[in-house]
């Protein structure tokens, strides 16, 4: 079952591509109401990916580390696959980004 979770795309996300389209909202969109439906405090739903990471540097980080050599990382997957763990690793994504963002910010202020 691992291996299977692994080598094709998770039923939820055709679930959750299907429900975004019959909305006639972007995939992002229809995560993110979601995300607000279900914890509607913000601050709550920071705490939704206590246990999933997301490292973007899935081609190597730009900056400002600037090393190609660098590898991205998704942990803290398990064998669930609905909308709302979509919607968490879309969180997760999200808050690798920022991170990353803050990481740049930080080394111009130096």
């Amino acid at each position: 079952e691992a291996t299977e979770g692994a080598t094709r795309p998770p039923p939820a996300s055709r679930l959750a591509s299907a429900h975004a389209a019959a909305a006639r909202l972007p995939l992002p969109e229809y995560l993110n109401g979601l995300l607000r439906r279900s914890v509607p405090c913000r601050l709550e739903r920071a705490a939704v990916t206590r246990r999933v990471h997301l490292l973007p540097d899935f081609n190597g980080n730009r900056s400002p580390l600037a090393d190609p050599a660098v590898l991205g990382l998704l942990s803290g997957l398990s064998l669930e696959d609905t909308e709302w763990d979509l919607a968490c690793v879309y969180l997760a994504a999200l808050q690798g980004l920022a991170y990353g963002v803050a990481h740049i910010v930080d080394a111009l202020n130096g």
